[in-house]
C-alpha cells in the first residue's frame, strides 16, 4: 500500500507516495509503470503540515541529492520564455544587463542538465562547476564519445 502526497507533472507523471508504517520519507513512482493499481482498504493521508513545494525543493525533477547553487544565464532571446517557466519552486531571477540570471538551490544535477538540452543552447551554467562537469558528460555521451 502506498499513501498518495501528491503528483509531479512533467515528461512522465510520477506519484509521490509513503509506505505507511515506515520511518522513511516519500518516494517517486511511475504511473505509467503501474500495473493493477487498487484502492487500500485501509485509508491514509499525507500529514496535515505536507508541504509539496517544500519537499520538491531539495529536488530538482525526481532527482535528491547534495544540494548546489545552481546559476543560469539566459540569453536575452529567451529570458521571457524563462520568466514564466518554473525551474525549481525556490527560483529567483535577476536581470543583468540584456540577459537573466536564474538562481535557486537544489539537487539533482544530471536531470539539470539534461534538462537545459531543451532549451537549445538559450542557457549558459554559471554555477556550480559541478554541474558543468555533468553537462559535459552528457554532451560526450551524447555525441557517443564517451
Amino acid at each position: 500500500m502506498v499513501v498518495p502526497y501528491g503528483l509531479l507533472h512533467g515528461p512522465t507523471t510520477y506519484l509521490i507516495g509513503k509506505i505507511p508504517d515506515r520511518d522513511q520519507e516519500p518516494v517517486f513512482y511511475r504511473l505509467d509503470r503501474m500495473i493493477e493499481a487498487r484502492i487500500a482498504e485501509r485509508p491514509g493521508l499525507p500529514p496535515d503540515d505536507w508541504d509539496p513545494d517544500a519537499w520538491l525543493a531539495r529536488s530538482f525533477g525526481i532527482w535528491r541529492e547534495e544540494h548546489h547553487e545552481i546559476v543560469l544565464r539566459v540569453a536575452p532571446s529567451a529570458a521571457a520564455r524563462a520568466r514564466q517557466w518554473r525551474f525549481h519552486p525556490g527560483q529567483t531571477f535577476e536581470d543583468d544587463g540584456d540577459k537573466l540570471l536564474v538562481r535557486f538551490r537544489a539537487g539533482g544535477l544530471r536531470e539539470v542538465a539534461e534538462h537545459l538540452f531543451t532549451w537549445g543552447g538559450d542557457i549558459r551554467i554559471e554555477a556550480p562547476e559541478e554541474l558543468r562537469a555533468v553537462m559535459r558528460e552528457r554532451v560526450l555521451l551524447a555525441l557517443g564519445s564517451v
